[in-house]
């Protein structure tokens, strides 16, 4: 945490992990179930409802990433991915815990087509199926066929994925199955644990759990190509449905794990949380891989506001740079003015989402400076609500002109004091 003090205010700490461009904050002293597939095309819902691509980061449920276990899995390499009219995307509509985001997966609605949106978990070399114990994650199905999971194995030692193991509702138990049709008497409109939603099914994978290989045929759970998780470990020799003869055993290399849903059979959709990888939870917020660059500096003459006085202030921004905390002194009817610098590090044109929280007795305004006689880097800005800009920033690096200007105005009725503004900016691709 970088912290910028005026003369009479301390600010705690701040953590909001979102997606981001790099924030560079200019506080202003008042002036102021079927086949997989290797396609990458994740998409991002953002609080504000917009919708487009995106790669993402987990971080663990106990903090931090990097963490070691059995599956070596790779946190910060965890992405959202799709194929045909499929998609997958952060939400806060529903999250589990409450109070966070969630991924949101989505089939598409070409029934048939075996569209997928997915969660796609990497491991690092040298992990083997012998090292997989347990995988579970929290679901709130909204409508068709739950998600399950694929472990995508590599059979030929040559080092790309040519086959995955399925694990799926309807053999998870087979009283799910004996339902007789998708979707398999699944449940929707509440969380409940990978395939335990009627209290039928195991509320993890673990060696007991049946799955498939998706070379093979689907069905029926009799055919031989059907095993526990155990018995692929010890050792499995099955036909696919080319012809092929393969093997898998516990020496087999894991690449790496997908969470998904299709609609081979049924349009699904549903809502995908706090995903457990032999005992370690991995709780699924959007979180940045690009740093802030802090800079202190008086707003530009191209600000689009006029301010009308100068009072103390302080000001945090968190440790990914695409939060911040600012506390202004302020009185009724003074106009405070704060800048915000933009660092696009991504080296190409960026859409994102300015987030702004003022206190009651406030009230905030935002633009840019594009219209200006010190033009900005943001090319088009638009309030999308209250506290909810969209805008567009070009390729160009960070310098010295403040990007966004959010004016600070205390009403008639309000107290003299120091007041608290907080907001965020979430990156969107194009």
């Amino acid at each position: 945490m970088k912290h910028i003090f005026g003369k009479k205010v301390h600010l705690g700490r701040m953590a909001l992990p979102v997606w981001a461009i790099v924030l560079a904050l200019v506080t202003v002293a008042a002036v102021a179930g079927q086949a997989v597939g290797p396609v990458l095309s994740g998409s991002v819902q953002s609080s504000a409802g917009v919708v487009v691509n995106q790669t993402v980061r987990m971080t663990t449920a106990v903090g931090g990433t990097h963490v070691s276990n059995p599956v070596n899995v790779t946190t910060d390499a965890f992405t959202l991915s799709s194929s045909g009219n499929g998609s997958a995307g952060w939400s806060t509509a529903q999250s589990y815990p409450a109070g966070g985001s969630s991924v949101l997966l989505n089939s598409g609605t070409s029934t048939g087509s075996g569209h997928e949106g997915r969660i796609v978990i990497p491991v690092t070399p040298g992990t083997t199926l012998a090292n997989i114990a347990s995988i579970s994650w929290r679901e709130y199905n909204v409508a068709g066929y739950p998600p399950h999971a694929d472990v995508l194995v590599d059979t030929n030692g040559d080092g790309t994925a040519d086959d995955a193991l399925v694990f799926e509702y309807a053999y998870n138990t087979l009283t799910h199955y004996s339902v007789g049709a998708m979707p398999y008497g699944a449940l929707t409109g509440a969380w409940y644990q990978t395939f335990n939603d009627d209290g039928d099914g195991p509320s993890a994978i673990t060696d007991t759990s049946i799955a498939w290989p998706t070379s093979g045929p689907p069905g029926p759970p009799t055919h031989s190509n059907f095993g526990n998780l155990a018995s692929w470990k010890a050792g499995k020799t099955y036909v696919t449905s080319a012809g092929a003869t393969k093997s898998i055993d516990r020496n087999t290399p894991v690449l790496r794990i997908e969470i998904e849903v299709d609609n081979w059979i049924v349009n699904s959709q549903a809502y995908v949380d706090s995903v457990t990888i032999n005992g370690i939870t991995y709780d699924l917020e959007p979180t940045s891989d690009l740093r802030l660059a802090l800079l202190m500096k008086g707003v530009a003459s191209g600000s689009p506001f006029a301010p009308t006085a100068a009072d103390d202030f302080a000001a945090t921004v968190n440790d990914e740079g695409t939060a911040f905390t600012v506390a202004l002194e302020t009185q009724a009817g003074q106009i405070s003015v704060i800048g915000l610098k933009l660092d696009n590090q991504s080296g190409k044109p960026a859409n994102a989402i300015l987030e702004v929280n003022a206190p009651a007795g406030v009230d905030v305004a935002a633009d840019d400076s594009a219209t200006s006689s010190v033009a900005g880097k943001v090319t088009s800005m638009a309030r999308l609500n209250k506290s909810t800009w969209l805008f567009a920033l070009d390729s160009a690096s960070v310098d010295d002109i403040p990007d966004i200007y959010i004016a600070v105005e205390s009403k008639d009725d309000a107290a003299p004091g120091f007041y608290t503004i907080t907001g965020r900016i979430i990156q969107v691709a194009n």
